[in-house]
Formats: structure tokens, sequence, C-alpha cells
């Protein structure tokens, strides 16, 4: 098959090439430019706070072990650290790929929330409305009166202190410990800790993403990608405040939710580095947004928060980890993929 997939890219190799040099090097992309700022970002100097975390697994035929970190730093003329971690067996051993990233999403709310109070501005890894919006499905096949009982629970997740994740230790408190509810009940903690996020830190917190494929301009490729190939020079893109539509009915804080509005732009701290997606969760003005971006850059290096960088860093989780950790625990069972091999 690959003889046959080489063979067709050989043929059609010259083409995609072209292609790829008519999207991104278009005359009517220069028109663009005018939404970019140019800025030299002098430092200012804040108080920086960054979180990230990581998870990881390894499946075998009858349990699924997993490992879940996070971190968030605080930066103020020295480095304060807050960690929160998890390793357990999965269960119910279903939907493992979608709830590991709410585990891994519980303890970077956690661990921002230990720290939030002690910075000017926090940096979230990523975009927080796309947290928002991810359509998780957790409960579409619940019925109602399942959906009261674990959503009864809610005032335990709310209360729940520390950095451990309540909602495995609440799920024994649900009638028939059905493998529905447990899933959902881990989404609602999810929810919480966004919530109470979202309210104490919603004027100090900024979304930091890499990549990015809003395409507001429509012109067949992402926004950032255009940023990128018309300029060169630090500076952001003219702000864009906009209630963002939420299209979903959330289970829990559905009027909390849906009334966020949220600044964003583009912006490259220094001269030729990558641009970034900046996302406020308020309106803000563009003196506030060139504020914020000036302080990001004062704990910045090589064009990127260096902040995230070592959250991110120090709170990966590789696949010899688990190796390791696995094998302490004696766990030999094959994983059902040796006979691939």
């Amino acid at each position: 098959m690959l003889d046959t997939t080489h063979e067709v890219f050989a043929a059609k190799r010259r083409g995609i090439k072209r292609r790829i040099d008519e999207l991104k090097r278009r005359d009517s992309l220069k028109k663009y430019a005018e939404h970019w700022r140019g800025l030299g970002l002098k430092p200012l100097k804040r108080v920086i706070g960054a979180e990230d975390g990581s998870a990881n697994h390894k499946k075998y035929k009858s349990i699924v072990f997993y490992a879940a970190n996070a971190l968030a730093w605080i930066y103020d003329d020295g480095l304060e650290e807050y960690k929160c971690s998890d390793i357990d067996i999965l269960y119910p051993y279903r939907d493992v790929e979608n709830r590991l990233a709410i585990y891994r999403s519980i303890l970077e709310l956690k661990a921002s929330l230990q720290a939030l109070d002690k910075a000017d501005l926090f940096l979230i890894d990523g975009s927080i409305f796309t947290d928002l919006v991810t359509s998780r499905g957790v409960y579409k096949g619940l019925r109602q009166e399942d959906v009261k009982e674990v959503v009864e629970l809610l005032p335990e997740l709310e209360a729940a202190e520390g950095t451990t994740i309540a909602s495995k230790e609440l799920a024994c408190e649900l009638n028939g410990n059905s493998m529905d509810k447990i899933v959902f009940l881990e989404y609602l903690e999810y929810l919480s800790c966004l919530q109470k996020l979202l309210e104490r830190g919603h004027d100090k917190l900024v979304g930091i993403s890499k990549t990015s494929t809003r395409a507001e301009f429509n012109e067949g490729i992402p926004d950032m990608a255009i940023f990128e190939e018309i300029t060169m020079d630090a500076g952001y893109s003219k702000p864009t405040s906009d209630l963002f539509p939420i299209w979903k009915k959330f289970p829990i804080y559905h009027e909390f939710f849906k009334n966020f509005v949220f600044t964003t732009c583009y912006a490259r701290l220094e001269d030729r580095k990558g641009v970034l997606l900046v996302e406020f969760p308020r309106e803000i003005t563009e003196g506030e947004v060139e504020e914020a971006l000036r302080a990001i850059r004062s704990t910045s290096v090589m064009g990127y928060p260096y902040l995230l960088r070592k959250a991110h860093r120090e709170a990966v989780i590789t696949n010899r980890d688990m190796q390791k950790l696995a094998l302490s625990l004696g766990i030999v069972e094959k994983t059902g993929r040796e006979v691939l091999g």
C-alpha cells in the first residue's frame, strides 16, 4: 500500500507544493497588514503565573494504568511552584482518552487556583473559549433522573478542597455505580473547577495558543498563518471583543458561561518569532491588551512565555515514565499489541 502512496505523491508533489505557495503568498493577503500594530513590546514588570499539565497511560487487556500531572508557577523575582498529581487505575474501563483529558484539566485548574491570587496575570496553555465549547458528549445517554442524581452531588464537588480528583471519591455515592454516571460526575468536577477559575480570575487570565484554525478573514487558511506570512516584527493584531456564541447547553452554570465576552488578538513577542493567539476572557481596551503583552514579554524567551514552557517540560509524563511505574507495580500483563510485531 505504501508503494501506491509514494507513487501518487510523486505524481502530485509538484502540484501540491505549488498550491501551498499560492495559498501563502497571494497578494490579496497583504491588505491584512493594516490590522497589525508594530510594537517594540518593551518589558513591563508584573507578577506572572502560568500552568500546564500532562497525562499518559498504558492500556492492558483488563486495566488502564494512568498518571496525570499539573504544575503552576508564579514568578515574582523568584519562582514559586504549585503541584497536583494523580496515579491510578482508570475505572470504568471506557472513554479513556476523553476522561484522561478531563483528569488532566481538573488538575491544571486546581493547580492554577492555588497560585491565582498571587499573580497580576495568569497564563493558561491553550484557548479558554475552546475549552468551554468543546463538546464532551458525556451525558447524552443518561436518563433525566440519572442526570438529576449526579447533579445533586455538585455541592460536594464545589466544597472539595485540596488537589485530588474529588469525583473519583464521590463515585461510590451513586446508585448502581453506573459507568455513564461516573463519567458525567467527572465532567461536572471539570466544569466546577473551570467556573471557579473564571469567576476568581477573569480579570487576570490570558489564554496562549501556539496554533489556531480560526479563519475570520475567510481566506481559506487560518488567520494566524496570514499574520505569520505578512509580518515579521514584534507586535499584535487589532483586538476584537465578542460575546462568543455558546451553542451548547451546559448541565450546570449555563447562565454564567454563556455571558462571557472574549477579547482576542494575534501577537508576536519578538521579531521573527512565532505568532501566538492571545485570548482574554473579558472585554478590554487595546491599551490594556498592549500592557498585558508587554508584561508577558518581560518573562518570555525566544518569543514564548518562559513559565508556560517550563511548566510543560516539568509536567510531561513520558512513555518511559509509564513503563517504569508499571514495572514497579509488577504489571506484566500483555497489552494486546504484541501480536502486531
